[in-house]
């Protein structure tokens, strides 16, 4: 966003503190959508001397337009203001301004009805001193209705990360484009419903920027899911290997077929324990079957036959399990999902993982992740995006990792945050349908990213609709098999 403020700035000279007044103006626009009539309602508008607090003071003049009763707390000497800051605090002359102390200000936060936070914005990346992490605290005790510019104050925008305190806002309204902190967390838990606002920065500044990071919508999973041609027969939307189940998890096996089947692919061969072949026979009538025990040469043949490989959902810990795995990754040239138990075993035994040379999607959720990449979660947090994308261009691998605003990183650095999803995935099961999903996509021609890309955003779509009916508690990975045609329907139009 510097970049292509600059740009905006000097190249096409687009006037900054114009820029400001609209940017002030998109949020109070949000306010009353969000908030309502703010006609004798205490607003109280908190700024920082950054520009972050320019937008503040546009939005209290704004305020005042409208009626309602201003007050502004703001952070800093008028003399450390910025330019456009400074031009902004001289049009609220006629507001009641107050600098900050925690004494002065507590009971105007305690009867505001509404509070703005425009304190610290986009470069903010220190540790609050002890006064501001009070302050804050006392803003998140209010049962005001609190809106965020940008931001909320107190987290690092590029990394999520809350280094003392937070301001909980209930709406967080931003510039031109969403920012990483909206979808990471603990930020996000800060953010509440994010709102992006156009301020008028002209497209031809962003458009030779590098956005690697891209947020998946309708508009790029229509232009990515294949399109099926009415003359076609079971091969013609590919054929899977799904090596998934044992016998204390027969469900696993029955999840990752089903969730393959569900999304249109043309032929899925489940192979199996010979210890759990009959019940699998009993429980899907669509696969054809392969039985192993400690030989693999039936499967390593059928890796030939097969346009894609599912392995780890529920086939266990075991020897014969690690054996499995290590012959699989030595002898596939087709690509991989490797997913559950397979994503376990390879953590532990890094020569398997090495030996890996077909393309390969990985689908660890953030423990299993913390294991492949021999780091701790807090370690991984402290900057996720970078993380992820550093182990998957040094494994050559594409990583979904799985959670709330699941990342699917691409070994060529490419960044998909999806938005999908909700709580009622977070069942035994779930996973496993997500893994058939992603290989059946592979199977029908996408590449392994755009499969990934696909698989997580109707993933998550079919637990949304699922939550409108069933709610986050009640809902199933049965119920995802049976959401997920209705998806598709939808999606072709009839």
């Amino acid at each position: 966003m510097r970049n292509i403020e600059n740009k905006a700035f000097n190249l096409y000279k687009i006037n900054s503190y114009n820029l400001m007044k609209s940017a002030g103006k998109a949020v109070f626009e949000e306010i009353i959508a969000n908030f309502g009539l703010v006609t004798n309602k205490k607003c109280t508008v908190l700024c920082g001397n950054g520009n972050n607090g320019g937008d503040g003071f546009v939005i209290a003049k704004e305020l005042l337009k409208s009626k309602a009763k201003v007050q502004i707390i703001y952070f800093n000497e008028a003399l450390n203001f910025t330019s456009d800051t400074t031009k902004a605090f001289s049009e609220v002359s006629d507001i009641n301004k107050i600098f900050y102390n925690i004494n002065s200000v507590k009971e105007i936060i305690e009867k505001s009805d509404l509070i703005v936070d425009a304190v610290y914005g986009t470069g903010y990346n220190r540790q609050l001193c002890e006064q501001e992490i009070i302050f804050f605290k006392l803003v998140n005790q209010s049962n005001a209705y609190k809106v965020a510019v940008d931001v909320p104050s107190g987290i690092v925008c590029d990394t999520g990360i809350v280094l003392s305190e937070a301001i909980n806002c209930d709406i967080t309204v931003t510039f031109q484009f969403y920012k990483y902190c909206h979808f990471i967390f603990p930020s996000a838990d800060f953010c509440g419903k994010v709102i992006v606002k156009d301020i008028g920065i002209p497209k031809i500044a962003w458009e030779d920027e590098d956005l690697k990071v891209n947020l998946i919508d309708d508009i790029l999973i229509n232009s990515l899911i294949p399109k099926r041609n009415r003359n076609s027969h079971k091969g013609s939307f590919g054929k899977a290997l799904v090596i998934c189940g044992s016998k204390l998890m027969t469900g696993a096996a029955y999840f990752s077929v089903m969730g393959a089947l569900r999304s249109g692919i043309g032929l899925v061969t489940l192979a199996v324990p010979k210890s759990i072949l009959t019940v699998m026979q009993e429980k899907l009538n669509e696969p054809i079957f392969l039985e192993y025990e400690e030989d693999f040469e039936n499967i390593i043949s059928s890796l030939q036959k097969n346009n894609v490989c599912l392995i780890g959902c529920g086939i266990g810990l075991s020897k014969t399990s690690e054996n499995l795995v290590r012959k699989v990754i030595q002898s596939s040239n087709i690509p991989l999902v490797i997913d559950a138990d397979a994503i376990t075993i390879i953590s532990k035994n890094e020569e398997i993982f090495n030996n890996i040379k077909a393309k390969t999607v990985l689908t660890p959720h953030i423990a299993e992740f913390s294991r492949l990449c021999n780091k701790s979660i807090e370690e991984i947090n402290i900057d996720k995006i970078n993380t992820v994308c550093d182990f998957s261009k040094r494994k050559n691998v594409i990583t979904v990792l799985k959670g709330a605003y699941s990342l699917i990183v691409a070994d060529n650095g490419n960044v998909y945050i999806n938005k999908t999803g909700n709580s009622g995935l977070a069942k035994g099961g779930s996973g496993d349908v997500l893994a058939g999903i992603i290989a059946s996509f592979i199977a029908q021609g996408l590449s392994e990213e755009s499969a990934a890309v696909c698989a997580v955003y109707y993933h998550g779509l079919a637990a949304d609709n699922l939550a409108k009916k069933l709610s986050e508690y009640g809902m199933t990975p049965s119920d995802l098999l049976d959401e997920l045609p209705i998806l598709f329907k939808k999606f072709n139009g009839s």
